[in-house]
This record gives structure tokens, C-alpha cells and sequence, in this order.
């Protein structure tokens, strides 16, 4: 393997001071950034939102409705599966602009989102999910059938 095709994902202490900044600065760094500073900087968020480190961000909830927007204006599938991967293990039980639009996501990108909305326990989200048990793709129907399942196991 050519040593120059090797490609990895760090972040270092730039990558969380944007995060602890606020959302502005995460946000221009989404939209301005390329595809391997994006990685990074997602792969450092999973340390900020996953519970286990302990960090409490005040502005948590706007973190998440940012990666649901800027998963519809982002450009690479790479980046926007590793949104979904962040959304499906930590968005907790709103993904409302998922919902919304999910009808305009990449074919390969529709099973994980069908799930996401499952992982939220959420069952407003039932209907939605609903709909795609019957999709075309077996993959698709998978993720719904799974995703009905979780959001029956819910009370709220």
C-alpha cells in the first residue's frame, strides 16, 4: 500500500475548543472545512457527546439540529453517514428534521436514518417509519422493521 493513500481521523485541542465555542463556529467549520477536517471534528464530538466523558455542553440540543440541517447540505456520503452514526447513538429522542426531510436523502443513506428515528424511542415518529417497511430496498425495509420495533418498546 502507497504510504501516501493512507488517511486518518484525529482531532487535536482547535478541533475542541470549536466545539465548546458554541454552534456558530461549528457550523462555519461544517460549511467552510474539508472533508478530512470534517471527519475530524465529528470524530471529536463523539467525545463530547458521548455521556460516558462526562462533558455537559450548554448548547447541546442546537449541536444536534445542526448535524440533522447540515446533513441535507452536506456534500459527501462519507460525512453524512458519520453524522448519522453521531445522530443514531446520542441524538436522544428528537430528530425532527430528519423526519421532516428524509424523503431527500440518498438511497444509501435511508436505512441508517430510518433507523436514527427509531433510536429515538420516539413514537411520533411511528407513521414516518411506517412508510418505509414496504420500500423497495430490503435494506430499507430492514432498518423500519427495526426501527417499528424500537419505537413499540417506548412509552412516551
Amino acid at each position: 500500500m502507497d504510504s501516501d493513500s493512507v488517511k486518518y481521523i484525529t482531532y487535536d485541542q482547535r478541533h475542541m475548543d470549536i466545539i465548546q465555542a458554541g454552534i456558530e463556529p461549528i457550523q462555519v467549520f461544517l460549511q467552510t472545512e474539508s472533508q478530512q477536517e470534517k471527519d475530524n471534528l465529528l470524530f471529536c464530538m463523539d467525545r463530547f457527546l458521548d455521556p460516558w466523558f462526562g462533558y455537559q455542553l450548554p448548547h447541546l440540543e442546537q449541536i444536534f439540529i445542526l448535524l440533522q440541517q447540515h446533513l441535507f447540505t452536506e456534500e459527501t456520503v462519507k460525512i453524512k453517514n458519520v453524522i448519522l452514526e453521531l445522530l443514531t447513538q446520542y441524538g436522544r429522542q428528537t430528530l425532527d428534521v430528519i423526519a421532516d426531510q428524509i424523503e431527500q436523502l440518498e438511497l444509501e443513506l435511508l436505512a441508517d436514518a430510518v433507523y436514527a428515528l427509531g433510536m429515538t424511542y420516539n413514537r411520533k415518529y411511528i407513521a414516518i417509519v411506517e412508510k418505509y417497511q414496504s420500500h423497495d430496498d430490503p435494506l430499507v425495509q430492514k432498518a423500519a422493521s427495526e426501527a417499528i420495533h424500537e419505537l413499540n418498546l417506548s412509552t412516551s
